[in-house]
């Protein structure tokens, strides 16, 4: 599909190379809606794509998608030498912490913060493992 609308035609005179053709863009809508309530609080495409048991591009895949459709903001990240790299996402504003039962064994927390990053602004809503959250408050920013 062209994205002009018009039907395109393998020619077969022509090479054609397929993107992504190594990823798999298909999901289950369970899984969809995981991983965008995942990344809506704050958890990072990595951490998202370990426990979905998924590569990090294929996360990457999903939220476009949602992002294109309006339903998530595009993750915050630079590509560089072909990598995904994350950058500093500082907290401007703490507003709440509390503690979240997410059903494992670690300690979770349930933060609504307001972030900066590039120059963007905006309020989110984070649960992540108490230590690490700790460790962000004290450095002032986390990666994303």
């Amino acid at each position: 599909m062209r994205t002009t609308g018009q039907p395109l035609h393998l020619n077969p005179k022509h090479n054609w190379v397929y993107c992504l053709e190594n990823y798999e863009p298909a999901f289950e809508e369970d899984t969809l809606k995981r991983i965008v309530e995942q990344y809506k609080q704050g958890a990072s495409m990595k951490w998202i794509a370990k426990r979905e048991r998924r590569v990090w591009q294929e996360i990457f895949l999903a939220l476009f998608d949602q992002a294109c459709k309006g339903r998530v903001l595009p993750p915050c990240a630079f590509w560089s030498e072909g990598q995904l790299d994350e950058t500093e996402i500082y907290i401007e504003e703490i507003h709440s912490e509390e503690p979240f039962d997410w059903g494992e064994e670690k300690e979770f927390v349930k933060v609504v913060i307001t972030t900066e990053c590039l120059g963007s602004i905006n309020k989110k809503t984070h649960i992540v493992e108490k230590k690490d959250w700790e460790q962000t408050k004290k450095r002032g920013y986390y990666m994303g």
